[in-house]
Order: C-alpha cells, then structure tokens, then sequence
C-alpha cells in the first residue's frame, strides 16, 4: 500500500522494516536525523502531483502491510481503556477515531473484520500516521467479544443517542470499553443489548446527532 502525507511518512520512518520505498519531493527537508535505510526517490512537483495526486504535502512511501491482531491477544495484554467499532464505514472516521484513540491512551482498537472501512491511505492520514502506533484487534463477532470481555472484568458502555445515562453523570470503571455504532445507524441491537451500560453525550435539542469521531473523541476524554 503507498501511503502520504508528511505526519504519516515521518510517523513510519524510523520504524524498522515499515517503509520498502519513499518519494519526496525536491525541496521538501527532511530532519538531519532522518537517515534512510530504505530506498528514496526524489521527485519535483509536477512529478509527485503526477504520481501520486495534489495531497501528498511532498512525501509518500510503499510500506508493508499492518499487523492486525486477534482477541486472544488483547486479552494478555490486560487492557484497562478500549475502543469498539460496530459497523464504521467511512475511513475517514475511521481514522479519526484512531488518533482519538491513541491520544486519549486507549490502549488497542478493536473492529469487526466485515462490514466496517478497510485500512487504507485515507485512514493513515486522518490518523497522522498513529495508526501504527495503536494496536488493530480484528474480531468476527462484535456481541462475543463484549461477552468476553464481561468475563475479563471490563465494562462496555454504548453510546447512544436514547440512553437515559449523560456521560456527565458517568463514573467510568478502572477498565472499560468504548462502543461506538455505525455512522448511519448507530450501534446494531443485539449490541445494543449486550452492552453494560447506553451512554448519551448531551446536547443542544436542536442539533440531532455528532459525528461519530466527534462522539468518540468527547467519550475518550472524559474516561482518560
């Protein structure tokens, strides 16, 4: 996959075997600590715009893919703060929701391995780049997961735009888990009846719903 933009490509330059190639456009300086040890290929504007399109902010780079991990893994890891995808679609949000995430101190990102946006370049640059920096745990089935981690002692709260909770009134519990719904529908209804507790973030009546990222990034703060 050939991602770009300057937060992104510098987020993965000094990460051992991350980058295969990277094109930077002529002008375009680099920090004196940047020494390669993959191959670069410099390019003027023309050329860069011509490759790769008007967005690139002079850099982009083929990297190898991400590593994805598995439920089984998160759970050794004993995680205290994490967030749950049911259904996002848009890479954007997706990627938002990830930079969110990682500075919020979420400590992974779990999503369902169908029905949700794939990991593109548009997602590594809504996220800055920190999308590497935040464990991806895929899962096949979003109401198991939250069934396990009942099991482990983590409380998940669904967000939701009918619940009777405010997150103002929320005493969050030392482990939890953000549940966030698809950005049309919200969270499914078997979700919605797993969950531990549906949380509404207050709002003016006159305004119907956030943006799921919005809604997300709210959430993680006042749980950091």
């Amino acid at each position: 996959m050939i991602v770009y933009g300057k937060h992104v490509v510098m987020t993965l330059w000094h990460q051992p075997k991350r980058i295969e190639t990277a094109w930077i456009q002529k002008g375009v300086t680099l920090p004196q600590s940047a020494q390669p040890s993959f191959p670069v290929i410099w390019l003027d504007k023309a050329e860069m715009e011509s490759k790769f399109g008007p967005d690139t902010q002079g850099m982009a780079a083929q990297i190898h893919p991400l590593k994805l991990y598995n439920l089984d893994w998160l759970m050794q890891q004993n995680p205290t703060r994490i967030v749950v995808l049911d259904g996002i679609m848009d890479p954007h949000n997706l990627g938002a929701i990830i930079r969110s995430a990682k500075a919020f101190k979420a400590d992974a990102l779990v999503m369902r391995k169908k029905r949700t946006a794939p990991i593109t370049p548009v997602v590594y640059k809504a996220s800055a780049g920190l999308i590497e920096q935040l464990p991806i745990v895929e899962v096949a089935n979003i109401h198991q997961t939250l069934l396990t981690f009942k099991k482990h002692n983590i409380w998940t709260y669904g967000l939701a735009g009918e619940a009777a909770q405010s997150i103002r009134d929320l005493t969050p519990d030392e482990r939890l888990a953000w549940v966030l719904g698809s950005e049309g529908e919200g969270l499914s209804p078997l979700v919605k009846k797993t969950v531990d507790q549906l949380v509404k973030i207050p709002m003016h009546p006159e305004v119907e719903s956030l943006n799921v990222s919005v809604a997300a990034a709210i959430a993680l703060y006042h749980t950091s």
